[in-house]
């Protein structure tokens, strides 16, 4: 039973890695294909902020889990919480990392450019022109 929730705990780190490992990809292929050029490489610090983050929690996913069970073997039961504070500290500050940088990216981008992305989407999910776009367009 103590394995199983072992495993259990392994697989719940494992898919946070993966998540922040595919959160990097998704934020890098948004940007090359939405902006090609200058604007996706502005936003690589965040994609590898993330893509590190993700690999050092699958590293101490794997690293707990074996420590796990070599001690469930043993018969003792051991507490990461310093370990547990490390991961937690640096998935803090890459996400807050990354955001920083996205967000200066959208503020130094193309007003025009920024409006005919807003545009577009805003068409594409209303499914018909709204005149909340030429609005904002015009107050710019």
């Amino acid at each position: 039973r103590d394995m199983l929730a072992a495993e259990r705990t392994f697989l719940a780190w494992a898919r946070t890695g993966l998540g922040f490992l595919g959160a990097g990809t998704g934020l890098f292929t948004t940007y090359q294909t939405a902006r090609p050029g200058a604007t996706a490489w502005e936003v690589f610090p965040a994609c590898a902020a993330l893509w590190a983050n993700g690999a050092l929690v699958l590293g101490f996913a794997i690293t707990r889990y074996f420590s796990v069970v070599a001690a469930i073997r043993s018969g003792s039961f051991i507490i990461a919480s310093r370990s547990l504070m490390f991961i937690i500290g640096t998935t803090a500050t890459s996400s807050a990392f990354a955001l920083g940088i996205v967000v200066k990216a959208e503020l130094s981008s193309e007003p025009g450019r920024r409006e005919i992305l807003v545009t577009s989407t805003h068409r594409s999910c209303a499914g018909r022109e709204s005149s909340e776009p030429q609005a904002a367009a015009a107050k710019a």
